[in-house]
């Protein structure tokens, strides 16, 4: 079992707004995630305990059909 491994993700400006980029509520949500070779999407959910830490809480991902 891993235990308390880091890592970030960075984005250029141009990236954040292309995928949907939003933190509310101590939810990161990009809703307009590409799939290679695909026209569908994802909407992805990362929930943090503390938005300080980043310490994530539970990660939800959805299918979208374009």
């Amino acid at each position: 079992m891993i235990r308390h491994r880091y890592f970030s993700l960075g984005f250029k400006s141009e990236k954040m707004t292309q995928y949907g980029y939003g933190l509310l509520n101590s939810v990161y949500r990009l809703d307009n995630i590409p799939i290679k070779n695909s026209k569908q999407k994802v909407k992805l959910r990362i929930k943090v305990n503390n938005i300080n830490q980043n310490e994530v809480e539970s990660v939800e991902a959805e299918l979208t059909h374009i």
